[in-house]
């Protein structure tokens, strides 16, 4: 009975909080508005400092620093001062579940007058004169609160542990509150590695800002952000959230037209569930934005940039990814958007809707291993494409395509569809120009119909693995301007359904049709090219062809033609074989399986032209068994051999008339029996025949000649072994 199995996430959820909860064992904080506060614990050294910078705008007021310990310290001075404490360990508020006691600090003015605090931040005490430079101690600062506005703080890299100016390692941090509002520029790297960090409060306002690239640059915990709503001047959140695993909900001011760089943004986000982009005009950059998000969804694009964006590999591995909900166009069609790599790797992808006048420059990998795919609706029009390759690779439920009017330039199809095993129907729409159409329907299993208006074709130089694979494909148009493909080894393989094809009378530069048709059982005619002038090897072009009843290469293949291994394989229906002449077939060497299994051919028109009499090297002809050779016709060898092998097996073979004409010494230097004439129809006088042929070859030393169960090898007699024992020649049988 069929069932329905349910969708299933490939991931499940990083387990760990959703929500920020504090440690039952912390001591409670009240915030204060007008000071700033900081939780810190007594691991390591049990000593920090605070470094403060204030203005006085009227009185007199001082700094005072409680340091939750019965002590206080007092700063006067308003220049940057570092200010330093050291605890006795164990006499802070007790934690025995986390193995450490913790001590509240309070900072804030006293005396009377208007003071501004613009920098208040802690760190571990420093080792060294300079107070530039980052000591590589932790601080053991657990939370920060940073009141309201009146508390100004100077994100100068404070709670990094990367760059020249950060003040120390934070890697026990899980809370900060920041003033309500601020009027920074920069956010970089401001909380870059901080492990711990679960929550931020965010201030409200900053218009100000400009810089937020690296921001919780692996912050692996963090698990919520909200940006200020008039942070619209946003110009760079280049990684902002690279390596947030746990980050599961941000919310970005609703327009950041002022912001061009979003590359790695949610880089390896893998708990992110959804997001909605606003409004990002000029970003150019959207990179990498959400690689490996495993957990997401969905996204929203209020609207696309308007100069266009390189969004290579932007959702690359996001397993979990549904869709993605586009506009319905661009305000600017002539931008370009890269496309490569984009949804590679999106296993849960189901549809896709680009906007109908997207101008892509690359389609390359767009939806490479999108498996879950089954419909796409592509743009229009991209002019500025110049790539398909690999664009549906292994898109297993893709159905059906139809892409974009054809661009102004060749474009490469290399892979394009290959291993899309559902896929029934592709449009190409006319005027393409291809550069590469290898492997484009590779395993195409379901691939009924190509529309396509072919068009100027003399761009294609490879045809190899095209059509591998495509089981109902029943028919293809060969352009006739394709005359510039030199490669078409495999490229109707296993085309089961494929029953004709003519190939352009000026598709002249092809070298190499090995497997070509190989498997096709349903092909019974093929017209090659009237002058194949390049063409050099014919391995296994037309193997297990099983309907094929003729077949003629043309008189014109090259003259450095080398083999034919198994180039008629298996094709128990062919009666007629017309090969080259002479000049094409003087320097073949392998005609191993070539006709195996003809057991229908009748005529076979300049076999014995294959080879030279003069210095040609030695052909193999291994496993030229299995085939019938009607009415007694006469198969001969022209070139030196190596390995001869006609036998028939549990059905006698009707090999009768063999002719070795090549009389030059030093043949045979196959394996034993280095003849194999064994259950073949020849009679006693064409075996003596046979025989004589071999000792005009000469003397050898040590060779074989099996003719086991052969019909005139009965009817021998010892003058006529005698002919080729005499050379040096045993005989089997």
């Amino acid at each position: 009975m069929a069932f329905n199995l349910p969708l299933q996430n490939y991931f499940s959820r990083t387990t760990g909080p959703a929500v920020y909860s504090r440690p039952a064992c912390w001591p409670v904080i009240t915030d204060v508005a007008t000071e700033v506060q900081f939780l810190f614990c007594d691991l390591g050294d049990a000593a920090c400092q605070i470094r403060t910078t204030f203005t006085r705008t009227s009185g007199s007021q001082n700094i005072t620093i409680d340091w939750g310990d019965a002590t206080t310290s007092t700063v006067t001075t308003t220049a940057t001062t570092d200010t330093t404490h050291t605890y006795t360990p164990g006499t802070g508020t007790p934690c025995p579940s986390l193995g450490y006691t913790t001590f509240i600090i309070r900072v804030y003015f006293t005396g009377t007058g208007v003071s501004v605090l613009s920098n208040c931040n802690i760190m571990a005490i420093l080792n060294t004169a300079s107070t530039a430079v980052g000591s590589p101690q932790i601080c053991h600062v657990l939370e920060a609160y940073y009141g309201d506005s009146t508390q100004n703080a100077t994100p100068v890299n404070f709670y990094s542990i990367i760059g020249s100016s950060c003040l120390s390692i934070y890697s026990n941090l899980q809370f900060v509150k920041l003033p309500a509002t601020v009027s920074w520029t920069t956010w970089t790297t401001t909380f870059s590695y901080c492990y711990s960090l679960l929550k931020v409060v965010m201030p409200t306002s900053n218009s100000a800002l400009l810089q937020f690239n690296n921001a919780f640059n692996n912050c692996w915990n963090l698990l919520e952000i909200i940006l200020p709503s008039n942070s619209t001047a946003i110009q760079n959140m280049n990684s902002s959230f690279n390596g947030c695993s746990n980050l599961r909900s941000v919310t970005f001011p609703t327009t950041m037209n002022s912001c061009s760089d979003l590359g790695n943004c949610f880089f390896v986000c893998s708990n992110l569930r959804n997001f909605t982009m606003p409004s990002i005009n000029a970003c150019n950059n959207l990179q990498y934005t959400f690689y490996t998000c495993m957990q997401l969804e969905w996204v929203k694009f209020t609207s696309m940039p308007t100069v266009g964006a390189n969004m290579q590999n932007c959702f690359q591995d996001s397993a979990n990814l549904q869709t993605v909900y586009f506009p319905a166009t661009v305000s600017n069609p002539l931008s370009l958007y890269s496309l490569n790599s984009t949804f590679n790797g999106c296993r849960q992808l189901k549809n896709i809707v680009l906007p109908s006048n997207m101008n892509v420059s690359t389609f390359e990998s767009a939806f490479n291993s999108c498996s879950s795919l089954t419909s796409c609706i592509l743009p229009a029009t991209s002019p500025g494409c110049i790539a398909y390759n690999n664009m549906f690779l292994s898109c297993l439920s893709l159905l059906k395509i139809t892409l974009p009017a054809a661009p102004t330039a060749a474009v490469s199809f290399q892979s394009a569809f290959n291993g899309c095993i559902k896929l029934q129907e592709v449009t190409i729409p006319s005027g393409y120009i291809l550069n590469n159409f290898n492997q484009t329907f590779l395993n195409c299993y379901s691939l009924k119909t190509i529309s396509w208006t072919p068009g100027a074709q003399n761009s294609i130089s490879s045809m190899q693995l095209t059509f591998v694979g495509c089981y109902l494909l029943t028919s293809f148009t060969m352009p006739t301007s394709m005359n510039a493909v030199n490669n078409l080894s495999s490229a109707f393989s296993g085309a089961r359904s494929l029953s004709s094809l003519t190939f352009p009378s000026s598709l002249n530069a092809v070298t190499n049709m090995s497997n070509c048709f190989s498997g096709c059982v349903g092909l019974t005619s093929v017209t090659l090219p009237t002058s194949m002038s390049a063409c050099n090897n014919f391995s296994g072009t037309f193997n297990s062809c099983i309907l094929l009843t003729s077949i003629t290469l043309p008189n014109t293949v090259s003259a450095s033609t080398t083999t034919f291994n198994g180039c008629f394989s298996g094709c128990n229906s062919l009666k007629t074989c017309v090969l080259p002449g002479a000049a094409q077939l003087s320097l073949v060497n392998d005609i191993n399986a070539m006709i195996q299994g003809c057991s229908d051919l009748v005529t076979l028109t300049n076999f014995d032209k294959i080879g030279s009499l003069t210095a040609t090297p030695l052909m193999s002809a291994a496993i030229f068994n299995n085939n019938r050779f009607k009415g007694g016709s006469t198969i001969s060898f022209y070139g030196p051999l190596s390995l001869l092998q006609l036998n028939g097996s549990n059905v006698k073979t009707d090999v009768q008339n063999v002719r070795l004409l090549n009389t030059s010494a030093g043949q045979w230097t196959g394996s034993s029996p280095q003849i194999n004439i064994t259950f073949t129809n020849m009679s006693t006088a064409q075996i003596v025949q046979l025989f004589n042929d071999m000792a005009a070859q000469g003397a050898v030393v040590s060779k074989t000649i099996n003719i086991t169960g052969a019909t005139g090898a009965a009817a021998l007699t010892t003058a006529d072994r005698l002919i080729v024992t005499s050379q040096g020649w045993t005989i089997i049988g």
